[in-house]
């Protein structure tokens, strides 16, 4: 069956063609106040002044937003690029554990950098377990002080006996670090040459794969492999030889100079010392 359209349609004059003088508006419109009243500028009414305080609040808004919004470029990170930050962090209170018999001397290399970063107060006590006072040349010396809030950091080192190093943040919140290379990791991260986003993480996992490689072999106790891994720093004084990690200083060479000083393979050379010492490396 097929159906034939018709070809007639309803159809309505366009409005082009329409004369304007044949249009007629209507003239019986309601109307009506504004319900905001009367909006204009320099209006004493409440809703303006609302309207003002909405605009200035957005201004401050948009202009906060845009000081933010820019990328952050991301490069590796030296101790010789370490800058005081333009804010200081939140007041933190830092208590470490170590024994006497094997001090963490890498820390001297961590209050190295924490000093170009922060206004730090360090502490440093000795245990009653300790028969005889530590000496103050291998880490840190005690600072006097009153008011303790007027640091950014507050950095309390106990000397006892204890089987590794230990840091303590928050005793009730925070589990307890333990380990001379885990403080250097957790240094690393505070102070920006560490795991995180100013330093590229192929750099992160060299690093973190030395600690680890020094901290199993046993080095400490002077029966591990301490020649084949332990670098020679007068080479690397003379420029004969890199860092472990590449051309810079990281925490992970912090680690195996306070290795060394401990093992058969100690730094005698006088030159080499006082070298590591401009280095912050050693006190």
């Amino acid at each position: 069956m097929v159906v034939e359209l018709s070809d007639v349609m309803y159809k309505v004059q366009p409005l082009n063609i329409i004369r304007p003088g044949d249009v007629q508006l209507p003239t019986c419109m309601y109307t009506t106040s504004s319900l905001l009243g009367d909006m204009q500028q320099g209006s004493d009414s409440p809703m303006a002044a609302l309207k003002e305080r909405q605009t200035r609040l957005l201004e401050k808004i948009d202009g906060f937003l845009s000081k933010f919004s820019g990328d952050v470029a991301t490069t590796t990170a030296s101790v010789g690029e370490i800058k005081k930050p333009s804010t200081p962090p939140k007041f933190v209170d830092i208590v470490i554990h170590a024994n006497p018999d094997s001090p963490p001397l890498s820390l001297n290399f961590a209050k190295t950098c924490l000093d170009k970063q922060y206004n730090v107060l360090w502490k440093s006590y000795s245990h009653s377990s300790i028969q005889k006072n530590a000496s103050d040349s291998m880490l840190w010396k005690n600072q006097d002080t009153v008011d303790r809030s007027s640091y950014d950091l507050v950095v309390t080192l106990i000397w006892k006996q204890v089987a590794a190093p230990t840091l303590i943040l928050c005793p009730s919140m925070c589990t307890p670090i333990e380990g001379e290379a885990n403080l250097l990791r957790f240094f690393g991260r505070m102070i920006g040459i560490y795991d995180c986003e100013s330093v590229d993480v192929m750099v992160t996992t060299e690093i973190d794969n030395m600690l680890s490689t020094l901290e199993t072999s046993e080095i400490s106790g002077g029966s591990g492999d301490c020649n084949s891994i332990l670098p020679d720093f007068k080479q690397i004084m003379e420029s004969k030889r890199s860092w472990l990690c590449g051309n810079q200083l990281t925490i992970a060479d912090a680690l195996a100079v306070s290795l060394s000083s401990k093992s058969p393979k100690s730094i005698k050379d006088a030159k080499v010392h006082t070298w590591l010492k401009t280095l912050g490396l050693l006190s």
